[in-house]
């Protein structure tokens, strides 16, 4: 089993983040943290290349300690109010962005925006932002993607000369260090979102074993996924629950899933007075195909 900790080593540009109002806040960036900063091109686009090849990325030190500290306070405040179904395995609470802004903030943050749109497409939106602490023992440890096969290989090798349009895609932000695999990384088998079939439920025994990554990484660290990948959230053996929140980007053809998805109704706070770029993450999105 391989142990993956991707350190990003890049020219970058500063500048701050954008307030929802569009305006350019003039502040000090930690110059050890990605977030809020402007990568170059090349970068941007080795990135893509390697989540084609991969169907995943993870990036240590994106999320400065105090951004980190703001989000899993307010996950920590919304489970304290309510909690949605987590199926008996992790603490779950949904729409994160319509109490928490730092969750909306994360939304329309450099360089993550940019990769998305380079990756999945120029007109991209949110598709899904929830929040949630992994207890003592738990964890989703089923082996899974987040989606049915977009294509099936039927029988045979799976081919070698696809690449498969991402239209969905999921940042895993960690708000706790996960330094060993007792920790419950999120693990990924790299490669098999081009298998053309669904994983088996436990990778003990099989030809994948062996080839399973661990992203082990610091509060901060995000690991971005294909929603073909297989994988998983290893069981939390530690003595420290896992807090972790999550932003997906899908294509304009890919709806919200804002539970409870027919009748949902944004809050007008999260889109008020926003940025156009944001309010087009939001599902502002320009007429095409279909409407």
């Amino acid at each position: 089993m391989a142990h993956r900790r991707a350190y990003w080593g890049i020219s970058v540009i500063l500048s701050g983040p954008l307030t929802q109002a569009g305006e350019r806040n003039e502040v000090v960036m930690d110059s050890g943290y990605l977030a809020g900063r402007t990568v170059g091109e090349a970068e941007i686009a080795g990135w893509v290349e390697q989540f084609h090849r991969d169907g995943y990325l993870f990036l240590e030190n994106v999320l400065t300690p105090a951004m980190v500290c703001r989000l899993k306070d307010d996950l920590e405040r919304a489970l304290a109010d309510h909690q949605d179904n987590g199926g008996g395995v992790i603490e779950l609470h949904c729409r994160m962005f319509e109490t928490s802004d730092a969750n909306l903030h994360l939304f329309a943050m450099e360089p993550i925006v940019t990769f998305a749109e380079a990756l999945v497409e120029k007109s991209c939106h949110v598709v899904h932002n929830n929040s949630f602490r992994t207890p003592l023992g738990k964890g989703i440890t089923t082996w899974h993607q987040d989606d049915a096969p977009h294509y099936c290989v039927t029988h045979g090798e799976p081919p070698t000369n696809v690449r498969l349009p991402v239209l969905l895609f999921t940042c895993n932000y960690y708000l706790t260090d996960v330094p060993t695999v007792a920790h419950g990384p999120t693990q990924v088998i790299p490669g098999s979102h081009l298998f053309g079939s669904s994983p088996p439920p436990v990778m003990e025994g099989t030809e994948w074993e062996d080839k399973i990554v661990s992203c082990l990484g610091s509060a901060g660290s995000v690991m971005m996924f294909n929603n073909q990948v297989w994988h998983r959230g290893a069981p939390n053996h530690s003595d420290v629950p896992r807090c972790m929140t999550q932003v997906s980007y899908g294509r304009r053809m890919v709806n919200h899933f804002f539970f409870p998805f027919m009748n949902y109704q944004m809050p007008a706070h999260c889109y008020e007075n926003a940025a156009p770029r944001l309010r087009r993450l939001l599902g502002f999105l320009p007429s095409g195909a279909y409407g």
